[in-house]
């Protein structure tokens, strides 16, 4: 596998897993938590939660990343929560800027819930092309947050 979280998240992709489970299994093990573990959590986010174009899968796994990362455990540490919060609301609203949006939908310029939106997303090309890319881009963005916090 390669060497960034970027590279090891846009592999996974290339090898058939979901945007969410590629950005969620390059960062789980930075947290002690086991790549089956992190593919199965993450399954249901991809292709925009469970094929339905809302928030790409991109985005969800970052903020399981973020959580990840400084979420809380204790129900009182709202500190915690709120630098979850600030991080994932900040990775947001840039991915939304880099994406042109958040969910699949806006960001596809297709509805792939729907059997002809899927094939159109298909024959277009954006799977091979769109979603490697913000795959990566994504990846970094976390990458570089991650690494502020």
């Amino acid at each position: 596998m390669s060497d960034t979280p970027a590279q090891k998240a846009e592999a996974l992709f290339q090898e058939g897993f979901s945007c969410a489970q590629s950005v969620v299994q390059a960062f789980c093990e930075r947290f002690g938590v086991p790549r089956e573990t992190a593919a199965r959590m993450s399954t249901a986010f991809g292709a925009g939660i469970c094929g339905r174009a809302g928030m790409c899968g991109v985005a969800s796994g970052a903020l399981m990343v973020i959580g990840l990362a400084h979420g809380r455990v204790i129900a009182t540490d709202t500190a915690a929560r709120d630098k979850t919060y600030a991080l994932s609301n900040e990775f947001l609203a840039r991915f939304e800027t880099l994406a042109h949006g958040l969910d699949c939908r806006d960001i596809l310029g297709v509805d792939i819930s729907t059997a002809a939106g899927k094939e159109d997303a298909r024959a277009s090309g954006v799977f091979e092309h769109t979603c490697p890319s913000l795959v990566g881009q994504g990846s970094r963005l976390l990458e570089e947050l991650l690494g502020r916090a």
